[in-house]
């Protein structure tokens, strides 16, 4: 009976990893909002999505601290946090294209970011509950 509920009962890091996978299955969507430029004026749609980018990136850090991903961290920091904070280092003249390009690459890195770490998380969740199924049966049917 013990042993039933260590197999079943999951840590704090497991929780936060099954949190945030939860939330990066919408946050992945958000990014097919880009399609409403077809109707809606580019900017705004550009400003929905880096408002919403700002508003889920604090949760999912301290998703990756609880979970104690912190290579997860440096990979945000160096593929989306310094290329982000980069482009405002550039000087961009009046050409539209590089006010395109600086408003969108680092917009557009971060939810491709955000898609490889819902990939990433789906594939360790379903390797725990494997293990975790392998442990249950292991020990139901002792040999």
């Amino acid at each position: 009976m013990e042993h039933e509920l260590l197999t079943s009962a999951i840590g704090k890091e497991e929780y936060s990893l099954r949190q945030l996978h939860y939330w990066l299955k919408y946050e992945g969507l958000t990014f097919l909002g880009g399609g409403f430029s077809v109707w809606v004026p580019y900017g705004y749609v550009v400003m929905i999505l880096a408002g919403l980018a700002a508003i889920f990136t604090p949760y999912m850090l301290w998703q990756l601290v609880q979970a104690k991903w912190y290579t997860s961290i440096a990979v945000f920091v160096a593929v989306v946090l310094l290329p982000f904070a980069g482009s405002f280092f550039v000087s961009s003249s009046d050409a539209y294209l590089t006010k395109f390009l600086l408003m969108s690459v680092p917009l557009a890195i971060f939810y491709i970011y955000c898609w490889v770490l819902r990939l990433v998380l789906g594939e360790h969740l379903s390797e725990l509950e494997m293990v975790r199924m392998i442990n249950y049966k292991r020990h139901q049917n002792p040999s």
